[in-house]
């Protein structure tokens, strides 16, 4: 059943995303096609067609092709930036793993480009000014009002709807690990509590811009409480990842508008990291405790003949030793994509470690030091952008760029303790694109009239900023 689902959300993302461009246009149809797609198609709708994923966002990344093949739609020549040589660097890592393992088939690259570049792609070509958001910012809006409560619901009545209607069960979740603090843990639209409340970090930045600048005269005035629904479903994912992306968030939102806030921020983040780093233990226990986890000392696991405690929080560091033998044996490069070496390895594991909750240490062991290394440059590159974007603070694309510099800086420290999951991993390497895409811009040549300075709001009447005079 859920396979049919896939098939129908692959079909639906392609000839959806066709009808809205012929409708709205190729950029706007886009727009509104992606945030359909990220924000209320179920990630579990997916299908392997011949070793290939298929989903919503395959669809509009097909249909996206078609377009540009079709005709040369405006605006979608660029400048070129490093984000892309890095992201192209990720991909060729990959490759190369694969070709000296001697895994490499054709349908590893078609979903290398499927999983990294169609999301990238996506924020490359998705906006030139905030202006272009008039008519796609309502259904943003209102798209995150509904996941919210959606959510909100779902930790209160312990049922996921959409999970329960479409037949989708998870049997870790359904038990013990899915309930905390006496509710169920909302993974609304996800496969996880996790992957849902780091998608709601990405996506809030949008709707805090959005409150702030209206593009229209009169908006209503429930947009005002969406910040705080999203909020509130992050927090009933009961997942210290997802709380602690929204404060990041929102601290970096803060600390780009408000000039005064910025030695308070800088000081408690300094006096936070350093005494996490000498407390380190304690915090760890803490956050345990904070979660509901029980006394680590009422759980073992043997690791390699050696016992130890053991708790969700801990279960990051314990990854390592777990997997000691594999990252002591990698080569270089990687073993590849799929090596039957780490299966085999995997298969031996105990039931805790058979899920590697570790972006990196899933990358280096598949792909080694370049396909690592590569990433993180990539990462930091996204969020170096962003941060050049929002520092500049001369148009509603520099709060926005604020707010998503913060969920990128929040998602690269989570990847340690989580898989970059399409769930929420494609609206990430969307966000790179679109942080690539204003870097360029600023990089483009301007013959435009002089602009003044923006503050807050919107500028007086014959005011041109820099987005608007690309």
């Amino acid at each position: 059943m859920v396979e049919a689902f896939g098939w129908a959300a692959f079909v639906g993302g392609l000839v959806g995303t066709l009808v809205l461009m012929a409708d709205r246009g190729f950029h706007d149809g886009l727009r509104l096609a992606w945030f359909l797609a990220t924000l209320a198609v179920p990630g579990w709708f997916n299908v392997i067609f011949r070793s290939i994923g298929l989903d919503a966002v395959t669809g509009v990344g097909v249909a996206t092709v078609i377009a540009l093949m079709g005709r040369p739609f405006t605006g979608t020549r660029t400048t070129w930036v490093l984000s892309d040589l890095l992201l192209g660097t990720v991909i060729v890592s990959a490759i190369i793993a694969d070709a000296l393992n001697r895994i490499l088939i054709p349908g590893t690259v078609f979903e290398l480009v499927r999983t990294w570049v169609f999301p990238y792609l996506f924020g490359r070509l998705f906006l030139t000014c905030w202006d272009d958001m008039r008519r796609t910012l309502p259904a943003v809006v209102i798209l995150a009002a509904a996941l919210s409560v959606f959510g909100l619901i779902e930790a209160v009545t312990r049922t996921n709807l959409l999970a329960k209607a479409t037949g989708m069960s998870w049997e870790l979740l359904e038990k013990s690990e899915g309930f905390r603090w006496g509710l169920k843990r909302a993974q609304g639209i996800t496969n996880h509590p996790i992957y849902f409340g780091l998608l709601l970090a990405l996506t809030l930045p949008w709707v805090l811009t959005a409150v702030r600048v209206p593009l229209r005269p009169a908006v209503p005035r429930w947009w005002n409480v969406v910040p705080a629904l999203m909020a509130g479903a992050a927090v009933v994912t009961v997942s210290r990842s997802a709380h602690i992306a929204v404060v990041i968030v929102l601290a970096a939102d803060l600390f780009f508008r408000r000039p005064a806030a910025r030695p308070i921020i800088l000081l408690v983040v300094l006096v936070g990291g350093v005494t996490f780093a000498v407390f380190r233990e304690q915090a760890i226990d803490l956050l345990g405790a904070f979660a509901g986890e029980t006394d680590a000392s009422e759980n073992k696991v043997l690791i390699d003949g050696v016992e130890y405690e053991y708790t969700g929080t801990r279960h990051r560091d314990l990854l390592y030793k777990a997997y000691g033998d594999l990252i002591e044996r990698a080569p270089w490069y990687g073993y590849g994509t799929v090596s039957d070496e780490m299966e085999r390895q995997i298969d031996q594991m105990a039931v805790q470690f058979k899920s590697i909750d570790n972006f990196y240490l899933v990358q280096y062991l598949r792909y080694g030091i370049p396909g690592t290394v590569a990433f993180l440059l990539f990462g930091i590159g996204a969020a170096w952008n962003l941060a050049r974007e929002a520092w500049a603070r001369d148009g509603p694309l520099s709060d926005l760029a604020a707010g998503l510099f913060g969920a990128v800086v929040a998602v690269l420290i989570m990847l340690r303790g989580v898989a970059l999951s399409p769930d929420f991993g494609f609206t990430f390497l969307f966000v790179a694109g679109l942080a690539a895409s204003m870097r360029a811009r600023r990089l483009a040549p301007v013959t435009a009239a002089p602009v003044q300075p923006y503050h807050e709001g919107i500028p007086a009447a014959g005011t041109r900023r820099p987005q608007e005079a690309l």
